[in-house]
């Protein structure tokens, strides 16, 4: 019996012609389909569809009576035609698909674009420790506690100067 890198079966198991049965296939391949679609898909929703597409297929298949030689080929072969196929759909949508933003309007798009560019010209405006603060906190997501930790600021200045920086960012940023 011929083995794959990983260790898994190279070829049809069991000596008795018969081949894997799903249950087999899916012992040793389920989280590798998965792992591939969510790896190419970049969506947890998506993957668990093209897993569940990928499974069905395969057992309509072996119900066909096919038996693969390489088991391994068989179903990394079976996953990437879905996953190439969900990602093509997803492409050519119109319809937003559960979990992504719908599509915008353009000129919501634009002004969306020009309210980020005078953001980060405001941004620029502060000083680099402020800027830095905020960075932290709102887009790195990190909490006053952290911040300290990371700064070697106790919390109280931190919380104080992150207030400042939001302060000076509004008035450098009238919204209307």
């Amino acid at each position: 019996m011929r083995t794959s890198p990983s260790g898994r079966e190279g070829r049809a198991g069991g000596g008795d012609g018969q081949g894997p049965s799903l249950e087999r296939l899916y012992e040793l391949y389920g989280e590798v389909v998965y792992a591939e679609a969510r790896r190419r898909l970049r969506d947890h929703s998506l993957a668990c569809d093209a897993a569940q597409e990928v499974w069905l297929s395969i057992a309509r298949s072996l119900e066909r009576g096919t038996r693969p030689e390489f088991p391994t080929a068989w179903v990394m072969g079976a996953t990437r035609r879905v996953v190439a196929r969900l990602a093509e759909e997803r492409a050519r949508s119109p319809v937003p698909l559960p979990g992504e933003p719908a599509a915008e309007p353009p000129e919501d798009r634009l002004l969306r674009e020009e309210e980020l560019r005078l953001l980060r010209q405001a941004l620029h405006r502060l000083s680099p420790e402020d800027h830095r603060l905020l960075t932290l906190h709102y887009l790195e997501g990190k909490g006053v506690r952290e911040i300290s930790e990371i700064l070697g600021m106790a919390r109280s200045t931190v919380s104080r100067r992150i207030a400042a920086a939001r302060r000076q960012l509004r008035l450098a940023f009238p919204r209307t």
